[in-house]
């Protein structure tokens, strides 16, 4: 679709963009007359096209960058957002804990008086220029897509405060690692080794959460775990999951929609590639149909949607297929062959940015012909304690004694450095307190969140807390034995 000449002033001296990560590569020798052509992404950009604001392009902490009426906005992965002013930017060169920022390319100071109207113009009609595309009144948006970024532009003949620039950046970056995600309490440890092994015991997973709370690196982190043998096709619109590029020894095919080829035929055609997983990055209509189709047959899945509670989770994909005449029967499946949802959230961090941490987490289940929902953790706490016959025995079949360990997790942590601390403990004492045939601790006694016999052994705020989530989710379990009950019967038999 486009080439696009390197300049001679570019030679050994500049840098380009790469094709498989959102990096500078430092002084790549280039000879004159190479050309930076097209890659299934889409387009390729030179970081001197973005001139002011390439410092904020290249910083990885930073996540948008949008210029809007000679402002520049910026948000980073603490949530962040701010305006870029003259002088050092302290939010750009500190991330959320004070700590500064090691990536190289912080910039320490920003020069607004070249935020000028005519460069910002000038980056636009670069990208247009690459595109082979107009950009006028005629042709008053312009979308472009690399793997590392989301362009769009709005034309000023539309939009009357000025021309609109939003950059989003899709870096092949690892965001959550094991020994940061227990150090900023996105996890506990015990869930932490539990998400892992979902994977390890080959479950279907769904990643659940407003936009913006981090479904897309929740999924990445997951799908880490997988082991390099077990073929994995990711399907994506917009390409943010990078699997090879961070699994690089992976067996893995890469599939991205466009206006031709939309999720279902992907995920059509994938069936016949011979998945051992097939991971899709947002499920958003009836493409879930087929996504379901491919677990019956014994696929395995990875995707992300959008609610804002796991029990919610059936009824939205039932929503999708928008078809009354099958409705029952996909819920059915839903619940049969969905093991288990994870809901990712947002909090204020006291410090002007957000918390991400894991809110929720609840097993699905068709036992005996009645769908359950199992809620194990909720607001990033173990909520209940029953886990769901389906679920138990995926552990067992894969050799998994205590879904609370996990080696993998453990030799990761180790090679990172992180030392456990007094919170890691006690977090392990409530798990193996929650986990152990020892204990018996069997759903043997329930309430059907539906029952309107309010559980008389709980106090009047749980029972209210009880009624509340019957009347959201009507097939919901709920474990009559409380958390704490669990922890003192294992602290006496220890």
């Amino acid at each position: 679709m486009f080439n696009k000449k390197i300049p001679e002033e570019t030679i050994d001296n500049k840098n380009v963009f790469s094709d498989d990560a959102f990096t500078i590569k430092e002084k790549i020798e280039q000879k004159e007359g190479v050309q930076a052509s097209e890659t299934h992404a889409g387009f390729q950009l030179f970081i001197e096209d973005f001139e002011s604001i390439k410092g904020y392009v290249q910083n990885t902490d930073i996540t948008d960058v949008d210029y809007n009426n000679g402002e520049l906005v910026l948000t980073d992965i603490y949530n962040r957002h701010w305006k870029a002013k003259d002088g050092e930017d302290m939010l750009a060169k500190y991330d959320a804990n004070g700590k500064e920022i090691e990536d190289g390319h912080t910039p320490e100071y920003f020069d607004k008086s070249k935020l000028t109207i005519e460069a910002m113009t000038k980056l636009a009609q670069n990208v247009a220029n690459i595109q082979s595309q107009e950009f006028n009144q005629k042709n008053p948006f312009l979308e472009a897509e690399t793997k590392d970024l989301r362009f769009s532009s709005v034309h000023p003949s539309i939009a009357q405060t000025g021309l609109s620039i939003c950059i989003r950046k899709t870096p092949v970056v690892e965001r959550i690692k094991e020994g940061k995600a227990l150090e900023e309490a996105y996890v506990s440890e015990p869930v932490l080794c539990l998400l892992a092994n979902f994977v390890k015991a080959h479950m279907n997973v769904i990643i659940c959460g407003n936009p913006g709370a981090g479904k897309t690196e929740l999924a990445k982190f997951i799908s880490k775990y997988i082991p390099d043998l077990e073929r994995v096709i990711t399907i994506e619109d917009v390409l943010e999951w990078h699997y090879k590029a961070l699994n690089p020894t992976a067996d893995v095919i890469e599939m991205k929609t466009n206006k031709d080829i939309t999720y279902s035929d992907a995920i059509v055609a994938s069936l016949k590639q011979n998945p051992d997983w097939i991971m899709i990055a947002e499920t958003r209509a009836n493409e879930v149909k087929y996504l379901m189709q491919g677990f019956t047959t014994g696929v395995n899945g990875i995707t992300t949607l959008h609610t804002d509670d796991v029990r919610k989770v059936p009824e939205r994909m039932v929503n999708m297929i928008d078809d009354s005449i099958v409705e029952k029967r996909f819920k059915n499946n839903v619940y049969e062959f969905i093991d288990v949802a994870i809901m990712v959230s947002m909090k204020p961090d006291g410090k002007g940015g957000q918390r991400r941490y894991i809110d929720q987490i609840g097993f699905f289940s068709n036992d005996e012909g009645e769908n359950k929902c199992y809620l194990l953790l909720d607001d990033g706490e173990f909520y209940r304690t029953v886990i769901p016959s389906k679920i138990k025995k995926k552990f067992k079949n894969a050799q998994i004694t205590n879904p609370f360990e996990n080696e993998l997790v453990k030799e990761n942590l180790i090679e990172q450095g992180y030392k456990e601390t007094k919170k890691d403990k006690m977090d392990k004492e409530k798990a193996a307190a929650i986990w152990g045939d020892k204990l018996n601790l069997k759903a043997t006694d329930v309430v059907k969140a539906n029952d309107t016999e309010p559980n008389k052994n709980n106090s009047d705020e749980n029972n209210n807390e009880n009624i509340k989530m019957a009347a959201l989710e009507p097939e919901l379990i709920q474990d009559e034995n409380s958390i704490e009950e669990k922890i003192m019967a294992y602290k006496s038999q220890k």
